[in-house]
């Protein structure tokens, strides 16, 4: 959770208003580990949309670059050091059900981890709907 709470407050110093509206998202995630895949996930956006080759030619992301050598964009340090290769873990395609997973806790606030963990905090903290299909409940035929 300390990832999430750094990053929310970060968010705050930065701004809010209609510009930052619906692009933030906080979700618990269980290790260091998992908080890396979820920021390779991130970065990876323009690679999987096929907007650029290389997740780091798209500019406008921390991974970005400038001729300059240096990013448009600057993050918050992050509490998890960066592994020697980044760039080229952020361009690997993640297993398509770790990237499911991310985009349900992206989604849905669901929490992100393994199934033992997230089973046992979806309990603790009473966030059973974020697994509930969305909607309301079907009738039942009499």
């Amino acid at each position: 959770m300390t990832h999430v709470r750094r990053y929310q407050e970060h968010y705050h110093q930065r701004g809010g208003g209609h510009l930052y509206q619906g692009q933030f998202k906080s979700f618990l995630i269980q290790s260091d580990e998992n908080f890396l895949n979820v920021c390779r996930y991130v970065e990876a956006n323009p690679l999987r949309a096929g907007m650029v080759g290389r997740a780091k030619e798209w500019t406008w992301s921390s991974l970005g670059y400038q001729p300059s050598g240096k990013p448009l964009v600057t993050c918050a340090a992050w509490s998890v050091n960066r592994p020697q290769d980044w760039t080229a873990a952020v361009n690997r395609a993640l297993p398509p059900a770790e990237a499911d997973a991310i985009r349900t806790g992206i989604t849905r606030d669901r929490p992100f981890g393994n199934a033992e963990w997230t089973a046992r905090t979806l309990n603790r903290l009473g966030l059973l709907a974020t697994v509930r299909p969305r909607g309301r409940p079907k009738k039942l035929k009499e």
